[in-house]
């Protein structure tokens, strides 16, 4: 972790970012499949360290299907180099038309893909100018709120669930034109607002060439014979 990630933030400024209501919408989630259960949309792992952690457990959602799949691929980084298609031979610009439409295979598990259509009462949009100009105030730069390391993330989480906040809305670490959004404990959207849209599926070979994956971690296959010789 940073040493800035380690500095306190500034409350006050902080006390300034607009919080908004979100109309109606839908947003989506890809949920594991166990061998011996249904999958269940709203299970999270509070322990497991995460951009926007809390203590009861943040539920993390998309607004669209690409960035659900590019989190996993960033999220699964070992897993989508093992799974290269190209049997080590690396994609070729010429040749990744021919890929993009693929799913990836093992060691990629499948996942179920959830939807959900719910409102938030009070969210912090963290992908508008005046809010990154606050946050900056704060003490978090627009490039921590997708940092490798989580940056201070769950600081302004805490911050946050303390403030009554019950969503944050953020740009996605994994897809240049994605968004998420963390929804804070005990606003999680209740079981019989979701609905399955794939039963099990995995990310397209497209979406795991267009993932943003951690520094050091991008599978060297997607770039081609280049790559494995730089």
């Amino acid at each position: 972790m940073s040493i800035d990630a380690l500095a306190p933030l500034d409350p006050q400024a902080l006390a300034a970012l607009t919080l908004t209501r979100a109309t109606v919408r839908a947003y989506v989630r890809h949920v594991y499949l166990p061998a011996d259960a249904a999958p269940d949309p709203l299970w999270v792992n509070a322990a497991a360290p995460s951009r926007f952690q809390t203590l009861g457990g943040t539920l993390y959602l998309a607004e669209d299907s690409t960035t659900v799949w590019a989190e996993l691929c960033r999220a699964r980084a070992a897993e989508v180099a093992a799974a290269d298609p190209t049997g080590g031979v690396g994609l070729h610009p010429d040749s990744l038309a021919d890929y993009a439409g693929r799913p990836l295979g093992v060691p990629v598990d499948a996942r179920a893909l959830f939807e959900v259509r719910f409102d938030v009462e009070w969210i912090a949009d963290l992908t508008t100018p005046h809010n990154l100009a606050i946050l900056a105030d704060g003490g978090i730069s627009d490039s921590q709120l997708r940092a490798d390391d989580y940056g201070r993330c769950p600081n302004l989480a805490r911050f946050g669930e303390a403030n009554g906040w019950q969503a944050i809305r953020s740009r996605s670490a994994a897809y240049r034109n994605g968004v998420c959004v963390a929804v804070m404990p005990g606003y999680h959207p209740t079981r019989g607002l979701w609905r399955v849209l794939i039963p099990a599926a995995r990310p397209t070979i497209g979406v795991a060439y267009l993932t943003r994956y951690r520094d050091g971690q991008r599978p060297m296959w997607l770039d081609g014979p280049a790559a494995r010789a730089a």
